[in-house]
C-alpha cells in the first residue's frame, strides 16, 4: 500500500485518486459501511462490533509539496 499511494502523491484537499484508493481497499477488507466525501477527500469506514465501544484511526493522506532526493 505504502509504494502504491508515493505513486500518486496529491497535495491536501486535492487526494482524489488516493481516496478512491483507500475505498477499493477498505471494500475489499470486507467494509461494507463506507462514507466518502467528507470535508471534500475524507473517507470513514464503520466496522460494527461490540455495543458502547469504539476505535477511531485517523491518519494523514495528503503529500507535502516537496521532490524526495532518496
Amino acid at each position: 500500500m505504502r509504494r502504491h499511494l508515493h505513486t500518486i502523491p496529491e497535495l491536501s484537499m486535492e487526494e482524489i485518486e488516493t481516496s478512491k484508493y483507500i475505498e477499493k481497499v477498505l471494500r475489499e477488507a470486507g467494509f461494507v459501511e463506507i462514507y466518502t466525501g467528507l470535508a471534500g477527500t475524507g473517507t470513514v469506514a464503520v466496522l460494527r462490533g461490540v455495543e458502547d465501544q469504539s476505535i477511531l484511526l485517523r491518519a494523514d493522506i495528503d503529500a507535502l509539496p516537496l521532490t524526495e532526493l532518496t
